[in-house]
């Protein structure tokens, strides 16, 4: 029985954790370093007109899966499922374009 409890609890918490939107995964990971406005503090703004490791999918996805030698940004996919690194990204994007 408590192995099936673990299993129902388990399967509410994963379908939560990716159904967070990309504005939820910024606050719970991200704003601390980036600030709330994505102006930047400990790490670089992300309004930047360029963005120093590049701007593409793949390297946003390269950026927050992976830890970038020579500053505080940790790798994240140990933490965030592929899903929320997309939802992330693409949240990202859209202020990006909205702010430029």
């Amino acid at each position: 029985m408590k192995y099936f409890l673990f299993l129902i609890l388990f399967t509410v918490v994963a379908q939560v954790g990716n159904s967070q939107s990309g504005h939820d995964i910024y606050i719970n990971y991200c704003i601390a370093c980036h600030d709330q406005k994505l102006e930047g503090g400990r790490a670089p703004s992300l309004l930047e007109a360029k963005w120093k490791y590049g701007q593409s999918k793949k390297a946003m996805r390269k950026s927050i899966s992976e830890e970038i030698p020579g500053t505080e940004m940790m790798p994240w996919k140990n933490m965030l499922t592929d899903k929320q690194i997309d939802t992330v990204e693409d949240n990202l994007i859209s202020l990006k374009r909205k702010k430029g």
